[in-house]
């Protein structure tokens, strides 16, 4: 495949023709425009796992500490079964802790530590895979981990300038929704009613972010109202009338966010 200028031609290269840190380095270099939303920096401490132990090659942490991924830069000749699907089936179900928070803060000194140590702490990883070829094998085989296969495919003119293809999973900001509202019953000091939330019959328990902490929430059914009741301590304030909007992200984390007044 090449790309046509009004002056110049650029061929795609093979991914053979140059080394994984070179891709990983290219990467870095347009991430800003590659994950809007996203920090993006070097993560390179071992991922220890039931499966295995593995270093990635790149992390992002998303602008308001909601979601983190881990990276693994592959080229397409590498092996699927031996060696990628190994990689992201430990990241997926890796143990993290606070070397890796300290990994993320020695590659971006602006990280606020609290927050991401957080996020960490209540979030287990997405995993994305970025990759010059589209290998429609791996798409399947990696949707079994619900990682991310996005295309970064590199082209160059014969004067060393470069473009850049990008296709597959592209990742975008995070939106969100507002699917209903929880608020305070004076009567119930640790429940939360639940208006305008549709939650199958079967869903006994919810997580919930709350000022970034994941708390998890017990459901109560009656035959005019849907309770929430935290399944340890109360995480709410010590007030007896705030309410809160429920709100659903693109990634399908929940939240509970306070209305202001």
């Amino acid at each position: 495949m090449k790309i046509v200028s009004y002056n110049r031609t650029y061929e795609s290269l093979q991914s053979s023709s140059f080394p994984e840190d070179s891709y990983v380095e290219s990467i870095l270099r347009v991430a800003l425009n590659l994950f809007p939303g996203y920090h993006c920096v070097p993560f390179s401490p071992k991922v220890e796992s039931e499966y295995g132990n593995h270093e990635p090659d790149l992390v992002l942490v998303d602008h308001h500490y909601r979601e983190w991924i881990v990276v693994e830069a592959e080229l397409e000749h590498h092996n699927l079964t031996s060696h990628v699907e190994p990689q992201v089936r430990c990241f997926a179900y890796g143990r993290y802790d606070e070397s890796h928070v300290q990994a993320i803060a020695n590659s971006f000194p602006e990280v606020d530590v609290g927050r991401l140590r957080i996020l960490i702490a209540n979030l287990q990883p997405r995993v994305m895979v970025i990759v010059p070829q589209m290998k429609d094998r791996w798409k399947s085989v990696l949707s079994n981990y619900n990682a991310i296969l996005t295309i970064f495919e590199i082209f160059e003119d014969t004067a060393g300038n470069r473009l850049f293809r990008v296709n597959g999973d592209i990742l975008r900001n995070l939106d969100e929704e507002i699917i209903g509202i929880a608020r305070r019953i004076p009567s119930l000091r640790n429940g939360l009613e639940l208006v305008g939330v549709e939650l199958s019959e079967d869903t006994a328990e919810i997580p919930l972010m709350l000022d970034d902490q994941l708390t998890r929430w017990r459901i109560v059914r009656s035959a005019k109202h849907l309770m929430l009741f935290p399944t340890e301590r109360c995480p709410l304030p010590d007030h007896s009338l705030e309410s809160y909007t429920v709100r659903k992200s693109s990634n399908d984390i929940w939240r509970l966010v306070q209305d202001e007044h």
